[in-house]
């Protein structure tokens, strides 16, 4: 019987880190990323994405998903803490926030909130008119 590539992985690393699950768990606790992690555990991110995708052999998936919580709550906990720290860098963590965990201050402004599966043919072919006429553009 063949032993699966997540099953070798798992192996190795608990050779290498016995103790990987908690780790894994302190790191992600301190606002760790994914990359950090790897290093830490000698992964690549091959094998982080195998041992990732791979729910039957290992409790991997659900720790980093759970240590994902924890680095997420680490970095909004370092800008509620430090509001009134003098000297401390917001935008710095505003950019961090933005870069890993897909922050915007770009507001988007939606012309309908239309659900098009109650509308009829000729309901909706007047409201696509009428937003075409609000773009600017001409009726085709």
């Amino acid at each position: 019987m063949a032993v699966s590539a997540a099953k070798k992985r798992i192996t190795e690393l608990e050779s290498k880190v016995p103790e990987w699950r908690k780790t894994l768990l302190g790191l992600y606790d301190q606002g760790a990323s994914d990359r950090e992690v790897m290093r830490e555990l000698g992964l690549t991110p091959g094998a982080f994405e195998v041992l990732y995708n791979d729910i039957i052999e290992s409790d991997f998936k659900e720790l980093v998903d759970i240590g994902h919580v924890y680095a997420h709550a680490w970095w909004e906990g370092q800008g509620r803490k430090n509001l009134t720290t003098r000297g401390y860098n917001t935008s710095l963590w505003t950019i961090n926030m933005k870069n890993r965990f897909g922050w915007s201050e770009k507001s988007e402004q939606s012309l309908t909130n239309l659900d098009v599966k109650v509308l009829d043919d000729e309901k909706l072919v007047e409201t696509i008119k009428a937003l075409n006429s609000r773009l600017g553009l001409r009726d085709s």
